[in-house]
């Protein structure tokens, strides 16, 4: 082999590779240079072995966040000792079998928010414990109701508004209810972490 060829190989084995090919495929690729390279005629060129990537910061944050809104949830429910009234039309549309009447429910002092007031409340209208937790719009005259799982997923959404002296809900599809969700999550969360957690 000439020593142009040689130069052209091993210039190649060493080409900068982008970073999305490094993602990928970094394992294949780097032991295709180093075939190139014994091919060429360099010699002492052994396996190199990728190591485990660790999990990285991000996700070990998501599953902290995660551990915390189950563990907020929990004590939250704990402290949910007042007898609370909720709106019959709306837990209907959140999907409880429910006629008029006191529905069962105990819940936490209404918080007041910037522009209204916002609700926590668990109900074993069903048997075991659900969370429901609302937030009143009072410029908009509107409540928003989502029933949540223990660790804080969304099961439901409603909202209700009261025309001509009767409350009406109607359901919030589950991906335009996210968002609200997340953030009135966020609230009930540091409230626990303000209030609760080293009480």
């Amino acid at each position: 082999m000439t020593r142009n060829t040689l130069m052209i190989i091993a210039g190649l084995a060493f080409a900068p590779l982008s970073a999305s090919a490094q993602v990928r495929a970094a394992n294949s690729i780097l032991r295709g240079q180093i075939q190139a390279l014994s091919a060429a005629g360099f010699s002492g060129m052994a396996e190199v072995q990728m190591p485990q990537a660790p999990a990285t910061a991000r996700t070990l944050s998501v599953s902290a966040q995660v551990d915390e809104t189950a563990e907020a949830l929990a004590s939250l429910s704990r402290a949910a000792q007042t007898n609370v009234v909720l709106i019959g039309a709306t837990v209907r549309t959140l999907g409880f079998d429910f006629d008029d009447g006191p529905f069962p429910a105990r819940g936490i002092e209404r918080q007041p928010s910037a522009g209204g007031l916002r609700f926590f409340a668990v109900t074993t209208f069903r048997g075991n414990p659900e969370i429901i937790i609302e937030e009143f719009d009072k410029a908009r005259q509107e409540l928003r109701s989502y029933l949540i799982t223990s660790n804080g997923n969304l099961v439901a959404a409603a909202m209700t508004r009261k025309i001509s002296g009767k409350f009406q809900a109607e359901k919030i599809p589950t991906s335009e209810a996210q968002t609200g969700c997340r953030n009135l999550l966020e609230f009930w969360t540091r409230y626990y972490r303000d209030n609760l957690k080293n009480a």
